[in-house]
């Protein structure tokens, strides 16, 4: 009989049973003392530290049969041997930019900085903490001067590190690109894609595109600093080459045609964020076609459609969705040729669709900007004063008033340049020292509330090099 399968043989839980002829025996576990049938913890603290490193740089915590090592605060290590931490180099002081940190063991002290005063807790200089340096201003054009810490004090005043910044700079703002979200989930590279920038959830809203090889039907959202992929309960399908725009009144984002399975589409879907519907499933509706734009209106409270191409031809006719249904306008005066691969947005500030670039047929592009006030187009500055370029993506940056137009391309030359348009031609190339390299067929949104252009993805050469990159254009 084995009495160790009962009970464990009437030893103690901390004991192991060990069979034996006619009988059993117990013994403790290591970590306890006792007989076997009562057995103790064994403090292995009270010897020696249990191991670990000596006070004050470790500590010992007993635990059931056993003990662990750590080190305290102050030390670094894994318990059994700590060292000391030199929070002055590692950036774990408490000490205030007008103080000056002094290592210890296990510790470290701050003192005030030389010219410096200490009243209460604070260091002050003639009565001026100094720990708020003076917002940055442009020092010229094309310069930043951006006043920071750590602060001095002479003749009681206070004096802070200027750093100098090149770029072009307005009202204390310096514009850039730099590149974000490089890390963690985000869409796949991809070209021919669509976003739109919902105010509302103030989320950048993606769907769909391309990566050479396979269509797209992928929703995904931007916060400002993370991508996160969306599975609605119902979606538009597979595309690339459609347009998107929100619509700020109804609060959805539309989208429209694209090139699907099949051929060109002529589908319209709204998302609320967080399903797709289709929408005017029949009726009056503009034909099928791909490589189209769309821009909210917000002054006509309209989606504004324009060109595209569908089967190789190009289209220049204009259309508005008014949230329930297509019209197409029925416009006086010149319009722009038939386009496709152009960019668009709309100026909130003067009222106007702008339209830049484009496809006119093989090797030729728009070289001219079209402005659409909600009637009739007309072609801003002669044609020739556009830079010649399709497949660019535009953004209109609605805090300083005007159009941001990055890439494209023109024949077998793709672009890394950035163009900003405010109204009157020609547009001016801004050439920061930081910049996304060259691409086509990205997207670019503007974010109103961080106040910064956006874009994502895009082509990077003739050969079909694409990306995964995110970048913001903003101070």
């Amino acid at each position: 009989m084995n009495e160790c399968l009962t009970n464990n043989g009437g030893c103690s839980l901390n004991a192991t049973c060990t069979n034996t002829i006619g009988s059993r025996t117990c013994a403790c576990n290591s970590g306890f003392t006792g007989n076997g049938v009562t057995c103790t913890d064994v403090n292995e603290c009270l010897v020696n530290n249990g191991g670990c490193a000596a006070p004050p740089a470790g500590f010992c915590s007993n635990t059931p049969g056993s003990r662990t090592c750590g080190c305290d605060f102050g030390y670094m290590g894994n318990g059994l041997v700590c060292t000391d931490v030199d929070e002055c180099t590692t950036g774990a002081s408490f000490c205030a930019p007008t103080e000056v940190c002094t290592n210890t063991i296990g510790s470290h002290t701050c003192s005030c900085s030389a010219g410096f005063v200490r009243v209460g807790n604070d260091c002050t200089c003639g009565g001026v903490t100094c720990t708020t340096p003076p917002a940055p201003f442009c020092s010229s054009a094309t310069t930043r001067t951006v006043p920071s810490l750590p602060a001095t004090c002479t003749a009681s005043t206070c004096g802070y590190t200027n750093l100098v910044e090149t770029c072009p700079c307005t009202n204390g703002s310096c514009f850039g690109w730099r590149q974000v979200a490089s890390g963690g989930l985000r869409p796949s590279t991809r070209f021919q894609h669509a976003m739109a920038y919902d105010s509302a959830r103030q989320r950048i809203v993606l769907f769909g595109g391309s990566d050479g090889t396979n269509r797209f039907g992928d929703t995904w959202e931007f916060n400002g600093t993370s991508w996160l992929q969306l599975f609605p309960t119902s979606s538009a399908p597979a595309r690339s080459g459609h347009a998107m725009a929100y619509d700020a009144i109804r609060g959805r984002v539309i989208l429209f045609g694209g090139m699907g399975a099949s051929g060109e589409l002529m589908d319209t879907w709204a998302f609320d964020g967080s399903t797709w519907v289709e929408l005017a499933t029949s009726g009056t509706r503009p034909a099928a076609r791909a490589e189209h734009a769309l821009a909210w209106d917000s002054t006509r409270q309209v989606v504004v459609l324009f060109g595209g191409a569908a089967a190789g031809t190009g289209l220049n006719d204009t259309w508005t969705w008014s949230g329930t249904t297509w019209t197409q306008v029925a416009l006086t005066g010149t319009s722009p040729p038939p386009t496709r691969a152009h960019a668009m947005a709309f100026d909130s500030m003067r009222g106007r669709t702008v339209v830049f670039g484009g496809s006119l047929g093989p090797g030729s592009s728009q070289t001219a900007t079209w402005e659409w006030d909600g009637s009739t187009w007309v072609m801003q500055g002669a044609a020739g004063s556009s830079p010649a370029r399709e497949s660019a993506a535009m953004a209109f940056d609605s805090t300083r008033g005007r159009a941001v137009v990055f890439g494209g391309a023109f024949s077998s030359t793709i672009s890394d340049e950035t163009l900003e348009w405010s109204g009157t031609a020609p547009w001016v190339l801004v050439t920061p020292s930081t910049k996304p390299t060259l691409r086509r067929w990205h997207s670019m949104v503007f974010d109103s509330v961080r106040a910064r252009v956006v874009m994502f993805g895009g082509m990077n050469t003739t050969v079909g090099s694409r990306n995964s990159q995110t970048w913001e254009y903003g101070p």
